[in-house]
């Protein structure tokens, strides 16, 4: 029997995440000299020169290609054409199911960072201002999005973006 995971791929390094000889030492604190790839428009260099980011992104790609995947991205707009053209190649797996929560007006920008021209059936962007609505805030400060309620949220319609809508507006 197969234990579900979740594999937290942070491309890009982290603010707390820290260099020390040849290990990274994760922390609960916010490091003044993080390990990280700036975004200078050669992440893909800087990431492949690093043997750290490359073993990550190739763990990555091997989780994409995995029966029954999901992939949620949060706060990506796949201008980091490297790790673009391995989720367009993953969404060939068409038991991979891709959620990328976007803001209104932001959908049209990430498929095309993408480059996929016809949106497949297991790509589904998500409205993230549908989602903090009343029915999933707790309180003001507190959202109320949990695993419990992760897969509801995931499979309503009302907070999927509709491609196409989104290029009338425009």
């Amino acid at each position: 029997m197969e234990i579900p995971s979740i594999n937290l791929i942070k491309s890009h390094g982290s603010v707390n995440w820290k260099r020390e000889g040849d290990k990274v030492i994760v922390s609960n604190m916010v490091y003044d000299n993080p390990m990280i790839v700036p975004p200078t428009g050669y992440e893909e260099q800087e990431t492949f020169i690093n043997n750290y980011f490359h073993d990550m992104l190739r763990i990555f790609q091997i989780e994409l290609d995995k029966p029954q995947s999901v992939l949620i991205v949060v706060g990506f707009s796949f201008q980091d054409k490297h790790i673009a053209k391995m989720v367009k190649r993953a969404l060939q797996n068409r038991e991979l199911i891709v959620y990328i929560f976007v803001y209104k007006g932001d959908g049209k920008n990430i498929i095309d960072n993408l480059e996929v021209t016809d949106i497949p059936p297991n790509l589904k962007l998500m409205l993230i201002d549908n989602i903090f609505s009343a029915e999933y805030i707790k309180s003001e400060n507190e959202t109320k999005l949990t695993l419990d309620n992760l897969s509801e949220l995931l499979s309503n319609p009302d907070v999927q973006i509709d491609i196409e809508d989104e290029k009338d507006e425009n």
